[in-house]
């Protein structure tokens, strides 16, 4: 999807997109295609530009919403839209509170075919009100098309900071599998130790150790049940002698 041409400026300005692709954006258009070149309308077949998408079509009603974004049936569905007020009590009410105020410097009268009625735009802050700046219930907001600009930019934004984390997510998941490994690696070793000790404990002798005998673990002689009694006897006879 091509970018909007302010917000491809400032991204090239930042250097996040490359200018031969921002000159790309501002001169792509999406085509509508067509798949009944006999029964669809001639209006589907305009291209939409970037412009269209933040600023909206003229006769779209929906365009005042900063969260709408105007598509080929906007233009299908509402044409051209109103090209003067048809309320009539509208009508009258606004000529005659015209004729009472006077708009300061900076400030136009614009009218919306959409909604079909007037608003005020303040040319130095780029805001737009209903009522006109001098009302005392006026309060200038930003135009939705600004703010549309503004969403699209955020959108970008994180984008651009999801791919950063994944990528990041990325580099610690390769860090963490390799320390995994070594982990892996180092039981094993440890497991391979462990059962060359006791191999060599079950090995040719294994029928001659006695987990009971102290010898087994030392090195205690090795000797039977009866070992030492006979010394134990000599010991006693000379003790009675």
């Amino acid at each position: 999807m091509p970018l909007p041409p302010a917000l491809a400026a400032r991204l090239a300005k930042r250097g996040i997109i490359a200018k031969d692709r921002r000159k790309e954006n501002d001169e792509e258009e999406v085509i509508a295609e067509s798949y009944d070149n006999e029964d669809e309308p001639e209006v589907t077949k305009k291209s939409i530009t970037d412009k269209t998408k933040f600023m909206g079509y003229p006769g779209c009603p929906n365009k005042v919403n900063p969260y709408h974004m105007c598509s080929l049936f906007c233009l299908s569905r509402w044409g051209k839209g109103k090209l003067k007020p048809d309320d009539r009590d509208y009508k009258a009410k606004y000529e005659a509170m015209m004729k009472k105020i006077h708009l300061p410097e900076h400030w136009k009268e614009k009218y919306d075919p959409g909604c079909g009625r007037h608003y005020f735009w303040c040319t130095r802050t780029d805001k737009v009100s209903w009522l006109p700046p001098t009302h005392s219930k006026c309060r200038p907001v930003e135009a939705a098309s600004v703010l549309r600009e503004i969403f699209g930019e955020r959108e970008v934004e994180e984008e651009e900071s999801d791919k950063s984390e994944n990528g990041d997510k990325d580099d610690m998941d390769l860090e963490s599998d390799s320390e995994d490994e070594e982990l892996e690696a180092r039981r094993r070793r440890d497991k391979d130790r462990r059962k060359k000790d006791y191999d060599r404990y079950r090995g040719s002798s294994y029928k001659d150790n006695d987990p009971m005998d102290p010898s087994t673990y030392s090195d205690t002689p090795k000797g039977s049940w009866s070992s030492g009694l006979d010394e134990v006897r000599e010991y006693t006879k000379r003790s009675k002698s």
